[in-house]
């Protein structure tokens, strides 16, 4: 494809960024909605698995994830993401396997911070899930 067709479609750089990223994030949502019909606690640890690893290969993932909105369209998919994830919670917390105090306003803070420490270099992605997802469950369930 020429430059002249991209760039038809996207006359600036920042409406290419936001196209790639909404793509990638509704990728993400429709993997949330795929999983929601399997059992509600593997669901949810499975979603916010999903994100953090996609998050981990995609530094314009993290950027659109991590900063306030930015455009419409971004503050759009990062609402539909957060009420994706928001369902899993809930449906994990209804069968007892996810913490009920934890709020989705806490859990994406929780995704937020070990994506950006992950890309500061002060961040160890596997054992950070493995501490929040211990820290997520129900004590019943660990």
């Amino acid at each position: 494809m020429g430059a002249g067709t991209v760039y038809r479609h996207f006359p600036t750089k920042e409406l290419l960024f936001e196209a790639v990223v909404l793509d990638r994030m509704s990728a993400l949502v429709d993997r949330m909605r795929s999983v929601a019909a399997s059992e509600p606690g593997e669901a949810f640890f499975s979603a916010l698995t999903a994100v953090v690893s996609k998050g981990m290969g995609d530094r314009d993932l993290v950027d659109a994830l991590t900063r306030t909105a930015v455009t419409p369209g971004l503050t759009s998919a990062n609402l539909e993401l957060r009420t994706a994830l928001g369902v899993l919670l809930v449906r994990g917390q209804e069968v007892g396997e996810v913490r009920g105090d934890v709020s989705i306003g806490v859990l994406m803070t929780l995704v937020r911070g070990v994506l950006l420490a992950a890309y500061s270099g002060s961040c160890e992605v596997a054992g950070a899930l493995a501490v929040i997802g211990d820290g997520l469950r129900e004590s019943g369930h660990r």
